[in-house]
């Protein structure tokens, strides 16, 4: 720390030999931030509240009824291991 702080004096001092001013300025603020959350948050629940999806159902199990379809869950029957766990 003791090094920290010659090196932050000897900033300072050359800010003084060679006229530079002090920078002077406002601190960052979190309010533009604060702002654009609380605006998603609102964009989220109102597509939530008032652009609803209907209920979820399973897929039809393919078949001839389903080829006009883009989806569809195929049956698959599950393979015997012969090896024991």
């Amino acid at each position: 720390m003791n090094n920290l702080n010659k090196l932050l004096e000897e900033g300072k001092a050359f800010q003084r030999e060679e006229n530079i001013p002090v920078p002077t300025g406002r601190l960052p603020s979190l309010i533009p931030w604060a702002v654009l959350a609380f605006s998603l948050v609102v964009v989220s629940l109102g597509i939530e509240v008032f652009w609803s999806l209907p209920s979820h159902r399973p897929l039809p199990l393919c078949g001839e009824e389903t080829k006009h379809l883009t989806s569809c869950q195929k049956t698959v029957t599950p393979a015997h291991s012969s090896h024991k766990t």
